[in-house]
């Protein structure tokens, strides 16, 4: 008799619920047959059957829970199949049709097979540099098309600085703060909110297992899907092999037939800030490790201002120092200068046109010595300072000199629209191959990547990127902004909508909003959207879809909008290029 217990399907997972169970007493099981379906925090997976047998005896319930560990059914063993041999691997004629469709397909070993356990082999069909956004994304489809894969990246689960360093601990963080604005900002409509008491050991920890859940949810979608996930620092001995210096000391070479690259980005240091715990970057302030009573946000982009807005709303006294004109330059002027009125209110100081002259640390701080437009020099003192100037790619000490990969003078590697570099068997994705550098972005490259190298005809040409700044408005756009229409020479017509004519921003409280379309005036097709306001991080993909779409104004007006939403801004937006705009009234001048 055969005791069958519960597998660990994921860490921090202790139990969970039994969906449905697919067998019953005495039916006669496979090895690999699915049993019953378990639902935990993370996932709903099948458990497959350990062996081939007959089932004697069923000790979970549908509908109940089961502890990880405990004997859920019996089996009496048969006779099985000698599972140690190597399947064959079954290409369908379809897929050789298409490959060959393909007038210049990339050649590769790698082709559908059965699923396979996770692979220790030196010879992968696929290995992965990386495991952020990009990188876990291009492992998961390669491995979804039936190529063995494996998955090289330093934490302990796929994940990258976007989920453990970047863009996840940071919207946790801004969501408390954006809690701690609205009890204040309610005083507005008559509701009154004491101080709020803010435990940072609480709101650490509640970050950390926000960030934990989700890599560790990834990390069992990799052990689900055979991926042979090895934990360390890769660098490339030549063309088709890499070295792995393992975080336990070990090492080990992994030949492969083709490779993606996505190894990310790092802040780029200040070189006058002096070497100090004071000195932050956008990965350490992500520790909140206190509330310093004063801070400097050296960098007046998106990820010092959200950062910046989580320390303000905390209590810390913030300022903002910006060499350029401008917050925010990738944004549209009226755009940014929504959010400055906002953090005007919030923060101490915003200085643009700027420059940061001399840091020196006292027994108190850091002292900056400061070059206002007019040239004079001044100087603050400042508890903490938060560097946040921009990001840097991770291309050196990584063995591409062994390669034939070539890179740009500030360290990007050059690809094709397959993100195929100069060297045939290596792709690179996201940050590493420059900007935008974006999660979402990289994402897409990554799968792109890999129907590459699968064999099919495929190519990275979006006409819409979009990017979300998660300050408080948040401030999103997509496809072509009109700074960048004017600078470009082009013409086009711009059509807006105002948040203080929306009913529904007026009961948020919130008419601090604008919605904006670019437009072809010829075609009237819409060329970009961007929006300032609560939720325009959410709201922006319909700009994105419309773009990708080819959608024009009128299409836009005619799609009936929920009401009262934010959302139905967008529609009157494309009504105001007709001058029809139920809510505002702004007649369309007659073209001379």
């Amino acid at each position: 008799m055969f005791d069958f217990k519960l597998p660990e399907v994921g860490e921090n997972i202790t139990s969970g619920n039994i969906v449905d169970i697919f067998v019953a007493v005495g039916d006669t099981v496979k090895k690999d047959q699915d049993l019953f379906e378990l639902e935990t925090d993370k996932a709903s997976l099948p458990v497959p059957s350990p062996v081939d047998g007959v089932v004697k005896e069923i000790l979970i319930e549908k509908g109940k829970d089961a502890a990880i560990g405990s004997i859920v059914m019996r089996f009496e063993t048969t006779a099985s199949t000698d599972t140690t041999k190597e399947k064959p691997k079954q290409t369908p004629q379809s897929q050789k049709q298409e490959l060959k469709s393909d007038p210049a397909p990339t050649k590769t070993s790698a082709s559908p097979s059965e699923t396979v356990e996770p692979s220790t082999s030196t010879n992968v069909n696929l290995v992965v540099i990386g495991g952020g956004p990009g990188g876990y994304a291009a492992a998961f489809l390669a491995a979804d098309l039936g190529m063995t894969v494996s998955l090289v990246d330093l934490d302990v689960n796929p994940g990258g600085v976007c989920l453990y360093r970047g863009c996840i601990p940071s919207k946790a963080l801004l969501h408390a703060a954006k809690v701690v604005a609205e009890s204040k900002e309610a005083e507005n409509f008559g509701i009154h909110f004491e101080k709020p008491k803010i435990d940072l050991n609480k709101l650490r920890d509640w970050k950390n297992n926000v960030v934990t859940k989700l890599t560790g949810g990834l990390g069992q979608l990799s052990k689900q899907r055979k991926i042979n996930y090895i934990q360390g620092r890769a660098s490339f001995v030549n063309s088709s092999t890499i070295n792995i210096e393992k975080t336990d000391g070990s090492s080990q070479k992994l030949s492969f037939d083709k490779a993606i690259l996505a190894t990310g980005s790092r802040p780029i240091k200040l070189p006058i800030a002096p070497d100090s715990p004071r000195i932050l970057d956008s990965t350490t302030a992500l520790n909140i490790e206190n509330i310093p009573q004063s801070l400097l946000l050296v960098g007046g982009g998106y990820i010092g201002l959200e950062l910046g807005t989580v320390y303000a709303e905390l209590g810390s006294k913030v300022s903002v120092v910006e060499m350029l004109p401008q917050l925010m330059t990738g944004a549209d002027r009226d755009l940014a200068s929504i959010l400055e009125k906002r953090l005007d209110k919030i923060m101490d100081k915003i200085m643009v046109s700027t420059k940061v002259a001399k840091m020196e640390e006292t027994s108190n701080g850091i002292n900056v010595t400061f070059e206002s437009p007019d040239g004079k020099s001044f100087s603050e003192e400042y508890e903490k300072i938060l560097v946040a100037i921009g990001r840097r790619p991770n291309s050196e000490n990584i063995g591409l000199e062994n390669t034939k990969v070539t890179m740009t003078d500030r360290g990007f590697v050059e690809v094709n629209l397959q993100r195929q570099t100069s060297d045939p068997s290596i792709y690179a994705i996201g940050d590493i191959t420059g900007n935008p550098m974006l999660a979402h972005k990289a994402s897409h490259e990554g799968r792109v990547a890999v129907e590459s190298i699968f064999g099919h005809k495929v190519a990275f040409e979006p006409k819409a990127i979009p990017a979300v700044v998660f300050t408080d408005p948040e401030i999103a756009w997509c496809g072509l902004t009109e700074t960048e229409a004017k600078a470009q020479g082009r013409k086009v017509e711009v059509a807006k909508f105002p948040w203080a004519a929306s009913g529904r921003a007026i009961t948020l409280d919130r008419v601090d909003g604008l919605t904006k379309l670019i437009v072809d005036p010829d075609t009237e097709m819409i060329l970009g959207v961007s929006i300032v306001g609560p939720n325009a991080g959410e709201m922006i993909s319909e700009g994105v879809l419309a773009i990708e779409m080819g959608a024009n104004v009128t299409d836009l007006k005619l799609v009936i909008h929920p009401h009262p939403t934010l959302s139905e801004t967008v529609m009157e937006s494309a009504e105001s290029f007709f001058g029809q705009s139920t809510h505002i009234y702004r007649p369309k001048k007659n073209k001379k």
